[in-house]
């Protein structure tokens, strides 16, 4: 058991190496090789770190977020959720946690997520772009959501609903309206 175990540990390490070694990978590619039109005063640069949503004996879920400035205004933040089955070590993808096909999760967490945004809409304050309803379909993905203490989440990075000032838009659905998940995946 303890050799399974060790082996489960260091799978998910390496995935989680792995992609980190992506994540950066992809952001080098932005930063230029010489200081060509480089304003020395504005070093380039970028982050990286993790965050744990849900740790216990069902679910490891956990972020990790990137943000690369490589010139202009701001940076840019980038959300990357993995989400891990405890017991077996597997990395869970949407069809591994949906009670249905993936299509009709799909289509349920959308019609969740849109019931959401027209409530941000009555806000005063509201944050949404006027054309978020062309995007929504977007949210959804392997890598965008991820599981806490209280539901499932999606995020929808910054840009893609709202402004870069408002921040990436975090979509949580309570464990008891996930009927779109399997009863062993929720809290």
């Amino acid at each position: 058991i303890t050799k399974s175990l060790n082996m489960k540990r260091l799978f998910v390490l390496s995935t989680l190496f792995l992609t980190f070694a992506a994540v950066f990978a992809q952001q080098q590619e932005f930063i230029p090789s010489d200081n060509d039109g480089v304003d020395e005063s504005m070093p380039w640069g970028d982050e990286m770190n993790y965050g744990i949503s849900r740790n216990d004996g069902k679910v490891f879920s956990m972020s990790l977020n990137t943000y690369l400035y490589a010139g202009g205004a701001h940076g840019m933040p980038h959300n990357r959720f993995l989400n891990f089955d405890s017991k077996s070590g597997a990395e869970l993808m949407l069809k591994d946690i949906a009670a249905v096909d993936e299509e009709t999760l799909t289509q349920e967490v959308n019609a969740i997520l849109v019931q959401q945004c027209e409530a941000m809409e009555q806000q005063p304050d509201n944050p949404l772009f006027d054309n978020w309803r062309d995007y929504i379909h977007m949210v959804l993905s392997d890598g965008s959501w991820y599981l806490d203490e209280d539901g499932f989440h999606t995020m929808a990075e910054v840009y893609m609903l709202a402004p870069y000032s408002h921040g990436p838009v975090d979509f949580a659905i309570p464990y008891d309206e996930c009927s779109f998940m399997k009863e062993e995946y929720r809290k």
